[in-house]
């Protein structure tokens, strides 16, 4: 099992079972001083990301279909996006909206700009044998949302209500 923010793909459903968990989009991350009126933008600037991840895949489709180049600046870990841009190595990060949530509860310096991709699910993997504990999984965190467990636990973690959340996202 893996029990953690994964976006749901289809390559990644060819994989393992997924437990959809929220509704996701990207978000552009950057310093509460940067003004960024839409993707053109972008172009020129720094982008930090890490390789082969949804984020990156979304950043080169940006960059063909508004015809703009950025430079890419990769790390290893995906906690450090958001230090990049803090400590000015780069002007910008994509990260997950659920992910982007935490840089604006614990950053006095980033802000959240709007989507930049389509309506994702963030999901958790169960290997492809095991379809009992996925079904046993899901039910568990169906009971717990209509208990309002799970709205008080994300207020908890995230700092904001999953309907605030959700209207971040344009859900």
């Amino acid at each position: 099992i893996h029990i953690g923010n994964l976006t749901v793909t289809e390559w990644r459903k060819k994989l393992m079972e997924f437990i959809e968990i929220t509704p996701n989009r990207q978000i552009l991350v950057v310093k509460k001083e940067m003004k960024i009126g839409g993707i053109k933008e972008l172009n020129g600037k720094k982008f930090v990301t890490t390789k082969y991840t949804t984020m990156e895949n979304t950043m080169k489709e940006l960059e063909k279909k508004y015809n703009i180049s950025v430079e890419y600046i990769y790390t290893d870990k995906l906690i450090e996006m958001g230090k990049y841009v803090e400590e000015g190595k780069a002007d910008f990060t994509i990260d997950d909206a659920i992910s982007a949530v935490m840089y604006i509860k614990t950053s006095k310096v980033l802000k959240i700009m709007f989507p930049v991709s389509n309506i994702e699910y963030i999901g958790w993997g169960v290997s492809k044998e095991n379809k009992e504990l996925a079904s046993a999984i899901s039910k568990c965190i169906k009971k717990f949302d209509t208990k309002g467990r799970l709205g008080k636990e994300w207020v908890r973690f995230y700092g904001i209500g999953i309907s605030e959340y959700k209207k971040m996202i344009e859900y």
